[in-house]
C-alpha cells in the first residue's frame, strides 16, 4: 500500500456513522444521517484511483463506530434504534454509505477516462 493511501485512510478513523447515532440520540434530530453520507460521498470522489482504501476505509469506520456503540453504552439503547440494534443500525448506515461511496467513486473514476 502506498504512504498516500496510508494517508487517505486516516479521515476514516473518525468514527462517522457512530456520531451520527450520537446526534441522533443526544439531540433529537436526524439530519446528521444526510450529512454525513454526503460527506462520505465527496470522500469518494477524491479516492478517483484507489478503490482498495475505500473497501478498508469503510470496514475501518465500520469497526471504530462499533467500538464507540459499546464505549457508550448504545448497546443499552437498542429500544431507540428500533427497527436495528444500535450494531445492526451501524452496519445499516455503512452499508449504505458504502454503497453510495462506490457508486460517486466509479463515476469518479469514468468521468476521468
Amino acid at each position: 500500500m502506498k504512504k498516500k493511501d496510508v494517508l487517505m485512510l486516516l479521515p476514516y478513523c473518525i468514527p462517522w456513522i457512530f456520531l451520527t447515532l450520537y446526534g441522533d440520540h443526544t439531540w433529537g434530530v436526524a439530519w446528521q444521517y444526510g450529512l454525513v453520507l454526503a460527506i462520505l460521498a465527496v470522500g469518494a470522489g477524491i479516492l478517483k484511483d484507489s478503490g482498495r482504501v475505500l473497501v478498508l476505509g469503510n470496514l475501518l469506520t465500520l469497526g471504530v463506530s462499533l467500538v464507540m456503540v459499546r464505549i457508550f453504552g448504545f448497546d443499552e439503547l437498542n429500544h431507540y434504534f428500533k427497527p436495528f440494534t444500535a450494531y445492526g443500525w451501524v452496519a445499516v448506515l455503512t452499508a449504505v454509505s458504502g454503497i453510495m461511496q462506490m457508486l460517486v467513486w466509479k463515476k469518479q473514476r469514468a468521468n476521468d477516462r
